[in-house]
C-alpha cells in the first residue's frame, strides 16, 4: 500500500474522538493523528501550526454539539485560507443546519 503524504485526521469531541479511535490502529502508520477535546482553547496559532504541511485534512466530529461545531467551523475556515482539502465525518443522525466549511 502506497502511503497517505500530509494527511490528518482529527477526531473533535467524545463522539469524533471515539470514531478516531476506532479506525487510529488501521491508519496510524499512513497518517497523522490529532485529538481535540472541547475544552482546548482552538486560537488561530493552535489550528495554524495543525495545517502546517497538510494537504488533506479529514475531521471526525458530532454536529450535536454547539463547542464541537464552532471548533470544526474554526478549523475549516483556516483550511480554506491554506488550500488544503477538509473533509468532515459527521456521526450525528441529526441533520444540522449549520454552514461548517466542510465537504
Amino acid at each position: 500500500m502506497e502511503e497517505v503524504k500530509n494527511t490528518k485526521l482529527i477526531g473533535i469531541g467524545n463522539e469524533g474522538i471515539k470514531k478516531l479511535e476506532e479506525v487510529e490502529s488501521k491508519i496510524v502508520e499512513k497518517i497523522d493523528t490529532e485529538k481535540i477535546n472541547i475544552n482546548k482553547d482552538v486560537d488561530k496559532d493552535y489550528v495554524r501550526a495543525l495545517l502546517d504541511g497538510v494537504d488533506i485534512l479529514l475531521l471526525t466530529y458530532n454536529s450535536e454539539d454547539k463547542k464541537v461545531r464552532d471548533i470544526v467551523k474554526a478549523i475549516s475556515f483556516m483550511a480554506v485560507e491554506r488550500r488544503v482539502l477538509c473533509i468532515g465525518l459527521d456521526s450525528s443522525l441529526k441533520e444540522n443546519k449549520d454552514e461548517m466549511g466542510v465537504d
